[in-house]
């Protein structure tokens, strides 16, 4: 009996040269190398992105592309590509983040809407995995201020409120400045929001929808019980699923406690579709105020949670927003011991939320102190 071949896959990888040559090399196997005619003052791999490979680049050829990126004269997709992978090489200790926050100066000058929220997107989960050094506290602070000048001359380019019939890369940049100049706490910014949030509570319609998410975002993450509440009472009230869906969102974003801690019962209430209990779950563990609250409030609730068993989708999602929440050998086994018999019910989801925790903690573990002396 004949034995099937194996099959190989065959992935194109394109390079671009300093000579502006293109070259598509045809990978059909673990390992190969390529020689270049001429010597090269630098080299791009996966030109236009096109193929899925994580790139590392000798710090020589690195420190040429991000001479090419601060000139843009590469496109915002591999402008996009290099950091992503840089950062993901991070991720797996392959490089460390001083290098990654060093690469990413290149980016100031920076206008691409997704080359810009990718960034943010990865300065946030700096910001919110490094929050359990309590060392680190300032060094987070000058995280905020990194790069926050690309984000800063965009606004001031397109304005703080809304245009008639702009497109919808503009619409969407100013959405994404604004939220990131009120994660520096930009005191510009952080008036801005509130007090559109003070007109939306007199006249709901006068806040434009473009801007619902983040004014919500700034009134929680600055505001108080009285805040919440009036939060509350709007969700209540709404007849929009929209608004109310943007609603529940920020009522995991406050800094205090036992907010955070009243929002996490108000969930489970009955006054929350059960479709919609994850969007504050999330939010809270997602918040560095909220994350120690998320262990303790599952255990108190555990009897009670264990009925969302026959709604499978959420619970995958509350065992999700559970583990990932948490870093460290102790806590996955605090962990393990509350969710016991499901283990086996939601392998898959557990798994795989078990190995980001190991790598946030893997990551934690091995960049701090270079996070603390880069700062």
């Amino acid at each position: 009996m004949m034995k099937k071949n194996k099959k190989v896959w065959k992935i194109p990888l394109v390079i671009k040269l300093s000579n502006d040559e293109l070259i598509t090399y045809l990978f059909d196997k673990k390992s190969s190398t390529i020689t270049f005619k001429d010597e090269q003052k630098w080299v791009k791999l996966n030109y236009g992105e096109r193929g899925f490979y994580r790139v590392k680049y000798s710090g020589k050829n690195l420190s040429k592309l991000q001479e090419l990126i601060l000139e843009k004269r590469l496109s915002p997709i591999d402008r996009w590509g290099i950091q992503n992978d840089l950062f993901g090489l991070t991720r797996i200790g392959e490089a460390y983040l001083d290098e990654y926050l060093d690469f990413i100066k290149a980016y100031k000058n920076e206008d691409d809407y997704f080359v810009l929220r990718d960034i943010y997107s990865k300065i946030s989960l700096i910001y919110e995995i490094f929050s359990y050094e309590s060392n680190l506290t300032k060094a987070l602070q000058k995280l905020k201020e990194h790069l926050k000048e690309p984000y800063a001359t965009n606004l001031k380019k397109l304005g703080l409120n809304p245009r008639e019939n702009e497109n919808d890369f503009d619409a969407l940049s100013r959405i994404l400045s604004i939220s990131y100049l009120s994660f520096c706490e930009d005191p510009e910014i952080i008036d801005f929001g509130l007090r559109k949030f003070s007109e939306y509570l007199k006249n709901p319609e006068s806040l434009h929808p473009d801007l619902m998410d983040v004014v919500f975002s700034i009134a929680a993450s600055n505001g108080n019980k009285n805040t919440y509440e009036k939060m509350i009472e709007r969700y209540l009230s709404s007849q929009h699923q929209e608004e109310k869906v943007r609603l529940l969102k920020s009522i995991g974003k406050f800094k205090d406690k036992e907010i955070l801690k009243e929002a996490l019962d108000f969930s489970i209430s009955g006054k929350v579709r059960l479709q919609d209990i994850g969007y504050i779950v999330y939010s809270v563990s997602s918040n560095i105020y909220g994350k120690n609250l998320i262990l303790p409030w599952f255990k108190e609730n555990w009897e009670n949670l264990k009925k969302y068993t026959n709604t499978p989708f959420l619970f995958r999602t509350l065992l999700e927003c559970l583990i990932t929440a948490h870093v460290g050998i102790e806590k996955e086994k605090e962990i393990r011991e509350l969710i016991g018999n499901y283990e086996e019910l939601y392998k898959i989801t557990i798994a795989k939320s078990f190995e980001i925790m190991r790598i946030n903690t893997y990551w934690l573990e091995r960049n701090k102190d270079r996070l603390l002396a880069y700062f």
